[in-house]
């Protein structure tokens, strides 16, 4: 069984952008870069979510040193627009196609109900334009994405 020896994980997108040391942007929502090597030696590389727009990712990951072309596999944990809104421009920057893993439930709409009425939450795109781009794999099970990086799978909700 392969296993990830070390790891370097950077946020490069969350609700703060820090002390505003190398004038990384903010953004309402989360992408992580995760870089490991697994025990034979391989460097790999994910992106888990995406965001609420690539502006950010990208901009951090320049400024960063991180080469989002070297990312092999997108995770996205939900469906919300703050996690998913820059995919597909994150796909256009990576320039070929990889995985795309999130739970089959993330190709529903979502939706907020309040006083106000009901505003879409969801994925602000089409799983046609994420399939011109990427493969879509959408897992409820745990499974090994990459050597020695698995994906949990579905977690209940009590």
């Amino acid at each position: 069984m392969t296993k990830a020896l070390c790891a370097k994980i950077t946020v490069l997108v969350d609700d703060y952008a820090g002390y505003d040391v190398r004038n990384l942007y903010g953004q309402h929502g989360l992408s992580i870069h995760i870089e490991y090597i697994d025990s034979g030696g391989k460097t790999h590389r994910v992106l888990f979510d995406t965001g609420q727009s690539a502006e950010a990712i990208l901009h951090n990951a320049r400024l960063l040193g991180i080469d989002l072309s070297k990312v092999e596999v997108i995770v996205l944990s939900h469906n919300h627009y703050d996690h998913t809104g820059g995919l597909l421009d994150v796909l256009k920057k990576i320039n070929k196609r990889i995985p795309v893993i999130l739970h089959p439930d993330a190709l529903k709409p979502s939706v907020h109900l309040s006083k106000y009425g009901i505003r879409s939450v969801g994925m602000p795109f089409s799983i046609g334009e994420i399939e011109k781009l990427g493969d879509i794999v959408p897992l409820r099970d745990s499974a090994e994405i990459l050597p020695g990086m698995y994906f949990l799978g579905e977690i209940p909700r009590y």
